[in-house]
Protein backbone atom coordinates (compact mmCIF):
# COMPACT_ATOMS: atom_id res chain seq x y z
CA UNK A 1 0.00 0.00 0.00
CA UNK A 2 2.82 2.38 0.86
CA UNK A 3 4.53 1.64 -2.44
CA UNK A 4 1.28 2.23 -4.27
CA UNK A 5 0.87 5.76 -2.91
CA UNK A 6 4.59 6.59 -3.07
CA UNK A 7 5.77 9.61 -5.08
CA UNK A 8 8.05 8.76 -7.96
CA UNK A 9 10.92 10.58 -9.63
CA UNK A 10 11.70 9.35 -13.13
CA UNK A 11 9.65 6.28 -12.30
CA UNK A 12 11.66 5.46 -9.16
CA UNK A 13 10.59 5.72 -5.51
CA UNK A 14 12.93 8.17 -3.69
CA UNK A 15 15.33 6.56 -1.20
CA UNK A 16 14.09 8.82 1.61
CA UNK A 17 10.53 7.58 1.13
CA UNK A 18 11.70 3.96 1.11
CA UNK A 19 13.44 4.44 4.45
CA UNK A 20 10.39 6.05 6.00
CA UNK A 21 8.23 3.21 4.74
CA UNK A 22 10.65 0.71 6.29
CA UNK A 23 10.42 2.61 9.59
CA UNK A 24 6.62 2.47 9.50
CA UNK A 25 6.68 -1.26 8.80
CA UNK A 26 9.17 -1.75 11.64
CA UNK A 27 6.91 0.13 14.07
CA UNK A 28 3.88 -1.94 13.01
CA UNK A 29 5.93 -5.11 13.52
CA UNK A 30 7.20 -4.01 16.94
CA UNK A 31 3.88 -2.82 18.38
CA UNK A 32 1.43 -5.05 16.40
CA UNK A 33 -0.59 -2.00 15.39
CA UNK A 34 -1.32 -1.04 19.01
CA UNK A 35 -0.80 2.53 20.23
CA UNK A 36 2.74 3.22 21.37
CA UNK A 37 3.38 2.74 25.11
CA UNK A 38 5.88 5.60 25.06
CA UNK A 39 4.74 8.35 27.42
CA UNK A 40 5.03 12.04 26.80
CA UNK A 41 7.93 12.28 29.25
CA UNK A 42 9.73 9.38 27.61
CA UNK A 43 9.20 10.97 24.21
CA UNK A 44 10.76 14.19 25.53
CA UNK A 45 13.75 12.27 26.88
CA UNK A 46 14.29 10.51 23.54
CA UNK A 47 13.98 13.78 21.63
CA UNK A 48 16.50 15.54 23.88
CA UNK A 49 18.90 12.61 23.66
CA UNK A 50 18.75 12.88 19.87
CA UNK A 51 19.28 16.65 20.03
CA UNK A 52 22.37 16.19 22.19
CA UNK A 53 23.81 13.67 19.73
CA UNK A 54 23.29 16.23 16.95
CA UNK A 55 25.00 19.00 19.04
CA UNK A 56 21.72 20.91 19.38
CA UNK A 57 20.41 22.64 22.54
CA UNK A 58 18.01 20.63 24.69
CA UNK A 59 14.35 21.66 24.66
CA UNK A 60 12.95 22.94 27.93
CA UNK A 61 11.97 26.60 28.08
CA UNK A 62 13.95 29.68 29.05
CA UNK A 63 16.38 27.71 31.24
CA UNK A 64 17.70 26.08 28.07
CA UNK A 65 17.38 29.14 25.85
CA UNK A 66 20.06 30.71 23.71
CA UNK A 67 21.01 33.38 26.25
CA UNK A 68 21.45 30.84 29.03
CA UNK A 69 23.40 28.58 26.69
CA UNK A 70 25.80 31.38 25.78
CA UNK A 71 26.19 32.40 29.43
CA UNK A 72 26.91 28.82 30.49
CA UNK A 73 29.44 28.37 27.70
CA UNK A 74 31.22 31.63 28.58
CA UNK A 75 31.47 30.75 32.29
CA UNK A 76 32.82 27.27 31.54
CA UNK A 77 35.37 28.72 29.14
CA UNK A 78 36.58 31.15 31.81
CA UNK A 79 36.91 28.29 34.29
CA UNK A 80 38.80 26.16 31.77
CA UNK A 81 41.37 28.84 30.99
CA UNK A 82 41.85 30.11 34.55
CA UNK A 83 41.76 26.84 36.53
CA UNK A 84 43.11 24.10 34.26
CA UNK A 85 46.55 25.32 33.29
CA UNK A 86 48.25 22.23 34.75
CA UNK A 87 45.77 19.56 33.69
CA UNK A 88 48.40 18.05 31.40
CA UNK A 89 50.51 17.23 34.46
CA UNK A 90 47.44 15.85 36.21
CA UNK A 91 46.94 13.54 33.24
CA UNK A 92 50.39 11.95 33.51
CA UNK A 93 48.76 9.06 35.37
CA UNK A 94 46.85 8.16 32.20
CA UNK A 95 49.83 6.04 31.16
CA UNK A 96 48.79 3.31 33.62
CA UNK A 97 45.10 3.11 32.70
CA UNK A 98 45.45 0.93 29.54
CA UNK A 99 47.45 -1.62 31.57
CA UNK A 100 44.67 -1.80 34.17
CA UNK A 101 42.01 -2.15 31.49
CA UNK A 102 43.94 -4.81 29.55
CA UNK A 103 45.15 -6.68 32.67
CA UNK A 104 48.39 -7.32 30.77
CA UNK A 105 51.68 -5.47 31.03
CA UNK A 106 53.08 -7.56 28.17
CA UNK A 107 50.33 -6.31 25.83
CA UNK A 108 51.20 -2.74 26.80
CA UNK A 109 54.91 -3.36 26.13
CA UNK A 110 54.21 -4.96 22.72
CA UNK A 111 52.04 -2.02 21.75
CA UNK A 112 54.77 0.49 22.61
CA UNK A 113 57.36 -1.48 20.64
CA UNK A 114 55.15 -1.83 17.55
CA UNK A 115 54.18 1.85 17.58
CA UNK A 116 57.85 2.85 17.70
CA UNK A 117 59.23 0.26 15.28
CA UNK A 118 56.52 -0.09 12.63
CA UNK A 119 55.22 3.04 10.82
CA UNK A 120 52.41 1.03 9.19
CA UNK A 121 51.21 -0.14 12.58
CA UNK A 122 51.17 3.46 13.81
CA UNK A 123 49.33 4.57 10.67
CA UNK A 124 46.66 1.91 11.13
CA UNK A 125 45.98 3.08 14.69
CA UNK A 126 45.75 6.68 13.57
CA UNK A 127 43.31 5.86 10.76
CA UNK A 128 41.01 3.97 13.13
CA UNK A 129 40.33 7.37 14.70
CA UNK A 130 41.37 6.89 18.33
CA UNK A 131 42.96 10.36 18.29
CA UNK A 132 40.86 12.02 15.59
CA UNK A 133 40.95 15.79 16.04
CA UNK A 134 37.45 16.79 14.92
CA UNK A 135 34.01 17.30 16.36
CA UNK A 136 32.96 13.68 15.74
CA UNK A 137 35.06 12.63 18.72
CA UNK A 138 34.25 15.82 20.65
CA UNK A 139 37.81 16.52 21.71
CA UNK A 140 38.94 16.62 25.30
CA UNK A 141 36.60 19.49 26.08
CA UNK A 142 33.78 17.00 26.88
CA UNK A 143 35.82 16.01 29.92
CA UNK A 144 34.72 19.29 31.48
CA UNK A 145 31.00 18.91 30.85
CA UNK A 146 30.37 20.07 27.29
CA UNK A 147 31.66 21.91 24.25
CA UNK A 148 32.60 25.40 25.42
CA UNK A 149 34.47 27.50 22.88
CA UNK A 150 37.27 27.73 20.37
CA UNK A 151 39.20 29.59 23.07
CA UNK A 152 39.10 26.54 25.36
CA UNK A 153 40.28 24.29 22.54
CA UNK A 154 43.12 26.68 21.73
CA UNK A 155 44.08 26.84 25.42
CA UNK A 156 44.27 23.04 25.73
CA UNK A 157 46.40 22.91 22.60
CA UNK A 158 48.71 25.56 24.06
CA UNK A 159 49.10 23.65 27.36
CA UNK A 160 49.80 20.45 25.37
CA UNK A 161 46.77 18.66 26.82
CA UNK A 162 45.30 17.89 23.40
CA UNK A 163 48.45 16.36 21.84
CA UNK A 164 49.20 14.51 25.09
CA UNK A 165 45.71 12.99 25.11
CA UNK A 166 45.93 12.13 21.41
CA UNK A 167 49.21 10.31 22.04
CA UNK A 168 47.75 8.39 24.97
CA UNK A 169 44.63 7.40 23.05
CA UNK A 170 46.71 6.17 20.14
CA UNK A 171 48.80 4.16 22.58
CA UNK A 172 45.65 2.83 24.28
CA UNK A 173 44.23 1.72 20.92
CA UNK A 174 47.40 -0.24 20.21
CA UNK A 175 47.23 -1.83 23.68
CA UNK A 176 43.62 -2.82 22.96
CA UNK A 177 44.61 -4.51 19.71
CA UNK A 178 47.42 -6.44 21.40
CA UNK A 179 45.05 -7.37 24.22
CA UNK A 180 42.48 -8.80 21.81
CA UNK A 181 45.19 -10.94 20.21
CA UNK A 182 46.27 -12.17 23.63
CA UNK A 183 42.76 -13.17 24.69
CA UNK A 184 42.06 -14.86 21.35
CA UNK A 185 45.20 -16.95 21.91
CA UNK A 186 43.96 -17.85 25.39
CA UNK A 187 40.58 -19.00 24.09
CA UNK A 188 42.36 -21.23 21.53
CA UNK A 189 44.58 -22.66 24.24
CA UNK A 190 41.77 -23.51 26.65
CA UNK A 191 38.97 -24.37 24.21
CA UNK A 192 37.32 -27.79 24.50
CA UNK A 193 35.39 -28.59 21.30
CA UNK A 194 33.40 -31.32 23.05
CA UNK A 195 31.51 -29.07 25.48
CA UNK A 196 29.14 -26.13 25.15
CA UNK A 197 30.20 -22.53 25.83
CA UNK A 198 28.71 -22.48 29.34
CA UNK A 199 30.72 -25.58 30.27
CA UNK A 200 34.10 -24.34 29.06
CA UNK A 201 36.98 -23.90 31.51
CA UNK A 202 37.31 -20.86 33.73
CA UNK A 203 40.29 -19.60 31.73
CA UNK A 204 38.31 -19.78 28.49
CA UNK A 205 35.31 -18.01 30.02
CA UNK A 206 37.48 -15.21 31.39
CA UNK A 207 39.13 -14.59 28.01
CA UNK A 208 35.76 -14.81 26.24
CA UNK A 209 34.25 -12.31 28.69
CA UNK A 210 37.05 -9.82 28.10
CA UNK A 211 36.62 -10.08 24.33
CA UNK A 212 32.84 -9.69 24.59
CA UNK A 213 33.25 -6.47 26.62
CA UNK A 214 34.53 -4.85 23.43
CA UNK A 215 32.34 -6.65 20.90
CA UNK A 216 35.08 -9.09 19.90
CA UNK A 217 33.46 -12.36 21.08
CA UNK A 218 33.13 -13.68 17.52
CA UNK A 219 36.93 -14.05 17.44
CA UNK A 220 37.00 -16.44 20.40
CA UNK A 221 37.90 -20.01 19.50
CA UNK A 222 34.79 -22.00 18.69
CA UNK A 223 32.83 -18.91 17.65
CA UNK A 224 31.91 -17.64 14.19
CA UNK A 225 35.31 -16.09 13.38
CA UNK A 226 37.41 -18.02 15.87
CA UNK A 227 39.71 -19.36 13.14
CA UNK A 228 40.50 -15.87 11.80
CA UNK A 229 43.71 -14.71 13.45
CA UNK A 230 43.66 -11.17 14.80
CA UNK A 231 47.39 -11.01 14.10
CA UNK A 232 46.49 -10.28 10.46
CA UNK A 233 46.92 -6.49 10.42
CA UNK A 234 44.78 -6.15 7.32
CA UNK A 235 41.84 -6.53 9.68
CA UNK A 236 42.68 -3.14 11.17
CA UNK A 237 41.78 -1.61 7.82
CA UNK A 238 38.93 -3.88 6.76
CA UNK A 239 37.10 -5.22 9.83
CA UNK A 240 34.56 -2.81 11.27
CA UNK A 241 34.07 -4.90 14.43
CA UNK A 242 37.80 -4.80 15.22
CA UNK A 243 38.03 -1.08 14.56
CA UNK A 244 35.05 -0.39 16.82
CA UNK A 245 36.55 -2.66 19.49
CA UNK A 246 39.83 -0.74 19.43
CA UNK A 247 37.92 2.55 19.70
CA UNK A 248 35.87 1.27 22.62
CA UNK A 249 39.00 0.09 24.42
CA UNK A 250 40.62 3.51 23.95
CA UNK A 251 37.48 5.29 25.18
CA UNK A 252 37.37 3.16 28.33
CA UNK A 253 41.10 3.46 29.03
CA UNK A 254 41.99 7.09 28.28
CA UNK A 255 38.78 8.88 29.06
CA UNK A 256 37.17 11.24 26.58
CA UNK A 257 33.57 11.47 27.79
CA UNK A 258 31.01 12.16 25.08
CA UNK A 259 27.25 12.65 25.02
CA UNK A 260 26.65 8.97 25.77
CA UNK A 261 28.81 9.08 28.92
CA UNK A 262 27.32 12.22 30.49
CA UNK A 263 23.88 12.31 32.17
CA UNK A 264 21.29 14.17 30.11
CA UNK A 265 20.57 16.67 32.89
CA UNK A 266 24.26 17.61 32.88
CA UNK A 267 24.02 18.67 29.23
CA UNK A 268 21.61 21.51 29.88
CA UNK A 269 23.21 24.97 30.34
CA UNK A 270 22.69 24.90 34.12
CA UNK A 271 23.54 21.22 34.48
CA UNK A 272 26.77 21.70 32.52
CA UNK A 273 27.88 24.34 35.04
CA UNK A 274 27.20 22.00 37.97
CA UNK A 275 28.80 19.02 36.22
CA UNK A 276 31.96 20.81 35.11
CA UNK A 277 35.11 18.92 36.24
CA UNK A 278 33.05 15.86 37.23
CA UNK A 279 32.99 13.85 33.98
CA UNK A 280 36.51 12.50 34.44
CA UNK A 281 36.00 11.21 38.01
CA UNK A 282 32.71 9.66 36.85
CA UNK A 283 34.52 7.69 34.14
CA UNK A 284 37.19 6.68 36.65
CA UNK A 285 34.45 5.45 38.98
CA UNK A 286 33.11 3.24 36.20
CA UNK A 287 36.55 1.71 35.67
CA UNK A 288 36.85 1.08 39.41
CA UNK A 289 33.43 -0.58 39.36
CA UNK A 290 34.53 -2.89 36.56
CA UNK A 291 37.71 -3.78 38.46
CA UNK A 292 35.76 -4.61 41.63
CA UNK A 293 33.18 -6.60 39.68
CA UNK A 294 35.92 -8.71 38.12
CA UNK A 295 37.38 -9.40 41.55
CA UNK A 296 34.14 -10.03 43.46
CA UNK A 297 31.92 -11.73 40.91
CA UNK A 298 34.44 -13.51 38.68
CA UNK A 299 37.32 -14.02 41.13
CA UNK A 300 39.68 -12.30 38.69
CA UNK A 301 42.02 -10.29 40.91
CA UNK A 302 44.57 -9.30 38.29
CA UNK A 303 42.98 -5.94 37.36
CA UNK A 304 42.50 -5.14 41.06
CA UNK A 305 46.20 -5.84 41.67
CA UNK A 306 47.19 -3.44 38.88
CA UNK A 307 44.63 -0.89 40.07
CA UNK A 308 45.93 -0.90 43.64
CA UNK A 309 49.65 -0.87 42.77
CA UNK A 310 50.50 0.51 39.35
CA UNK A 311 47.65 3.04 39.49
CA UNK A 312 48.75 4.85 42.67
CA UNK A 313 52.39 4.64 41.55
CA UNK A 314 51.61 6.51 38.32
CA UNK A 315 49.48 9.01 40.22
CA UNK A 316 52.26 9.56 42.75
CA UNK A 317 54.68 10.29 39.91
CA UNK A 318 52.28 12.92 38.54
CA UNK A 319 51.95 14.43 42.02
CA UNK A 320 55.71 14.70 42.46
CA UNK A 321 56.11 16.48 39.11
CA UNK A 322 53.26 18.87 39.93
CA UNK A 323 54.78 19.64 43.34
CA UNK A 324 57.99 20.73 41.65
CA UNK A 325 56.53 22.55 38.64
CA UNK A 326 53.84 24.34 40.64
CA UNK A 327 56.28 25.10 43.48
CA UNK A 328 53.99 23.83 46.21
CA UNK A 329 56.44 21.85 48.37
CA UNK A 330 58.80 22.55 51.26
CA UNK A 331 57.85 23.74 54.73
CA UNK A 332 56.31 26.92 53.34
CA UNK A 333 54.55 24.99 50.52
CA UNK A 334 56.00 27.49 48.05
CA UNK A 335 59.19 25.67 47.03
CA UNK A 336 59.99 23.35 44.07
CA UNK A 337 60.18 20.31 46.33
CA UNK A 338 58.13 17.16 46.80
CA UNK A 339 55.35 17.79 49.29
CA UNK A 340 55.12 15.62 52.44
CA UNK A 341 52.04 13.38 52.51
CA UNK A 342 51.00 11.82 55.82
CA UNK A 343 48.47 9.09 56.63
CA UNK A 344 48.02 6.06 58.91
CA UNK A 345 50.26 3.05 58.78
CA UNK A 346 49.58 0.80 55.82
CA UNK A 347 50.02 -2.96 55.78
CA UNK A 348 53.17 -4.04 54.01
CA UNK A 349 55.00 -0.98 55.28
CA UNK A 350 58.73 -1.40 56.03
CA UNK A 351 60.42 1.50 57.80
CA UNK A 352 63.85 0.64 56.36
CA UNK A 353 62.47 0.64 52.83
CA UNK A 354 59.72 3.25 52.90
CA UNK A 355 60.73 5.66 55.67
CA UNK A 356 57.99 7.45 57.61
CA UNK A 357 54.85 5.30 57.66
CA UNK A 358 52.37 8.18 57.39
CA UNK A 359 54.22 9.65 54.43
CA UNK A 360 54.14 6.26 52.71
CA UNK A 361 50.36 5.86 52.95
CA UNK A 362 49.83 9.53 52.17
CA UNK A 363 51.61 9.02 48.85
CA UNK A 364 49.57 5.89 48.22
CA UNK A 365 46.15 7.47 48.86
CA UNK A 366 46.84 10.72 47.02
CA UNK A 367 48.42 8.75 44.18
CA UNK A 368 45.26 6.66 43.96
CA UNK A 369 43.13 9.81 43.77
CA UNK A 370 45.47 11.34 41.20
CA UNK A 371 45.12 8.36 38.86
CA UNK A 372 42.68 8.91 36.00
CA UNK A 373 41.78 12.51 36.75
CA UNK A 374 40.80 12.29 40.40
CA UNK A 375 43.65 14.78 40.88
CA UNK A 376 41.29 17.58 39.87
CA UNK A 377 39.24 16.82 42.97
CA UNK A 378 42.33 16.06 45.09
CA UNK A 379 43.70 19.53 44.39
CA UNK A 380 40.44 21.12 45.53
CA UNK A 381 40.37 19.05 48.73
CA UNK A 382 43.97 19.94 49.53
CA UNK A 383 43.37 23.63 48.84
CA UNK A 384 40.40 23.67 51.21
CA UNK A 385 42.70 22.61 54.05
CA UNK A 386 45.40 25.18 53.28
CA UNK A 387 45.97 28.07 55.70
CA UNK A 388 44.58 31.26 54.25
CA UNK A 389 43.58 34.62 55.62
CA UNK A 390 39.84 34.10 55.10
CA UNK A 391 38.49 31.17 57.14
CA UNK A 392 35.47 30.76 54.82
CA UNK A 393 37.77 29.94 51.91
CA UNK A 394 37.71 26.20 52.58
CA UNK A 395 33.92 26.19 52.70
CA UNK A 396 33.74 27.96 49.36
CA UNK A 397 36.10 25.44 47.79
CA UNK A 398 33.97 22.54 48.98
CA UNK A 399 30.82 24.14 47.56
CA UNK A 400 32.69 24.76 44.31
CA UNK A 401 33.41 21.04 44.17
CA UNK A 402 29.73 20.20 44.61
CA UNK A 403 28.19 22.97 42.48
CA UNK A 404 30.90 23.40 39.88
CA UNK A 405 33.71 25.96 39.54
CA UNK A 406 31.28 28.65 38.37
CA UNK A 407 30.09 28.88 41.99
CA UNK A 408 33.65 29.74 42.95
CA UNK A 409 33.81 32.27 40.11
CA UNK A 410 30.87 34.13 41.64
CA UNK A 411 32.46 34.03 45.08
CA UNK A 412 35.72 35.28 43.60
CA UNK A 413 33.94 38.31 42.16
CA UNK A 414 32.29 39.05 45.52
CA UNK A 415 35.56 38.63 47.44
CA UNK A 416 37.43 40.92 45.04
CA UNK A 417 34.68 43.55 45.27
CA UNK A 418 34.75 43.42 49.07
CA UNK A 419 38.55 43.77 49.10
CA UNK A 420 38.54 46.76 46.76
CA UNK A 421 35.79 48.41 48.81
CA UNK A 422 37.63 47.75 52.08
CA UNK A 423 40.84 49.20 50.65
CA UNK A 424 39.02 52.31 49.47
CA UNK A 425 36.91 52.96 52.58
CA UNK A 426 39.00 51.48 55.38
CA UNK A 427 37.81 49.32 58.29
CA UNK A 428 38.08 49.18 62.07
CA UNK A 429 40.17 47.57 63.39
CA UNK A 430 42.66 48.11 60.58
CA UNK A 431 43.47 44.89 58.71
CA UNK A 432 44.42 43.88 55.22
CA UNK A 433 42.76 40.44 55.37
CA UNK A 434 40.03 41.32 52.86
CA UNK A 435 42.53 42.98 50.57
CA UNK A 436 44.74 39.88 50.63
CA UNK A 437 41.76 37.63 49.91
CA UNK A 438 40.81 39.81 46.95
CA UNK A 439 44.36 39.84 45.63
CA UNK A 440 44.66 36.07 46.04
CA UNK A 441 41.41 35.48 44.12
CA UNK A 442 42.68 37.74 41.34
CA UNK A 443 46.03 35.95 41.21
CA UNK A 444 44.46 32.48 41.24
CA UNK A 445 42.52 33.31 38.06
CA UNK A 446 45.58 34.22 36.03
CA UNK A 447 45.97 31.39 33.46
CA UNK A 448 48.80 28.95 34.30
CA UNK A 449 50.58 31.42 36.62
CA UNK A 450 47.71 31.20 39.11
CA UNK A 451 48.40 27.51 39.53
CA UNK A 452 51.91 28.13 40.92
CA UNK A 453 51.60 28.65 44.67
CA UNK A 454 54.72 30.78 45.12
CA UNK A 455 53.74 33.02 42.20
CA UNK A 456 50.19 33.34 43.50
CA UNK A 457 51.33 34.28 47.00
CA UNK A 458 53.97 36.62 45.60
CA UNK A 459 51.32 38.48 43.60
CA UNK A 460 49.13 38.61 46.73
CA UNK A 461 51.96 40.13 48.77
CA UNK A 462 52.76 42.57 45.96
CA UNK A 463 49.18 43.79 45.58
CA UNK A 464 47.94 43.71 49.17
CA UNK A 465 51.08 43.63 51.28
CA UNK A 466 52.10 40.91 53.69
CA UNK A 467 49.64 39.71 56.31
CA UNK A 468 49.45 42.43 58.89
CA UNK A 469 47.12 44.14 61.36
CA UNK A 470 48.46 47.57 60.37
CA UNK A 471 47.04 49.89 57.77
CA UNK A 472 50.20 49.54 55.70
CA UNK A 473 48.80 46.51 54.00
CA UNK A 474 45.82 48.48 52.77
CA UNK A 475 48.03 51.19 51.31
CA UNK A 476 50.11 48.60 49.56
CA UNK A 477 46.94 47.12 48.12
CA UNK A 478 45.79 50.49 46.77
CA UNK A 479 49.04 51.19 44.96
CA UNK A 480 49.84 47.63 44.00
CA UNK A 481 46.41 46.81 42.62
CA UNK A 482 46.28 49.94 40.52
CA UNK A 483 49.80 49.36 39.21
CA UNK A 484 48.83 45.84 38.11
CA UNK A 485 46.61 47.30 35.41
CA UNK A 486 49.07 49.88 34.08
Amino acid sequence: MLDKVAPRISGEIPLTYQRRADAIMGALSDFKGEPTPITKDAHGFIENAMRVSRKQPINGGAANGRTMLQTSRALRSINNVTLLGFTTLTSLGDLALPIIRSQSFSSWAKAQYNLAADPEYSRAMKEIGVAMENIVHDRMIHMYGGVDSKGSNAFFNATMLTPWTDMNRKMAGAVGYETFKMYQTKTAKHYNPNVALENQSRQYKMAYRQLSMFGMQDYAKGQRRGDTSLSDRKLLDDDKALRMGVLKFANQSVFQPNADDTPLWAQTPTGALLFQLKSFPLMMQRMAGNVLTEAYRHRNFKPLLYFMTLGPASGAGALAIKDIVQRRGGEDEKSPEVRVRNAAKFMGYDEKVHGNEQNFLGWYLEGLMQMGGFGLIADVLHSSASQVDNGAYGQQRIWSTLLGPSYGLGNSAITMTAGIKDAAMGSTPASNAKERSAAREFASRIPVVGGVRSAREGITDRLAGEKSESSGGRSAFKSGFSNAFK
